[in-house]
């Protein structure tokens, strides 16, 4: 079964927090990256980066 729920996922950058909001819509393990869309852009991060990921439901 494959659900579509949005998140937010917490990465450390650069000595900061950033926040990101949307849904996951790919994962490639090789290179250790997720793909992110929210309603503007699609964007990746970087597994090694994650600190937190909240499901908003």
């Amino acid at each position: 079964m494959k659900r579509s729920v949005d998140i937010e996922i917490k990465t450390w950058e650069d000595g900061q927090f950033t926040f990101h909001n949307g849904k996951v819509i790919w994962g490639d393990l090789s290179r250790r990256t997720i793909e992110m869309e929210d309603v503007f852009k699609s964007f990746v991060i970087k597994l090694d980066e994650i600190v937190d990921v909240t499901v908003l439901e």
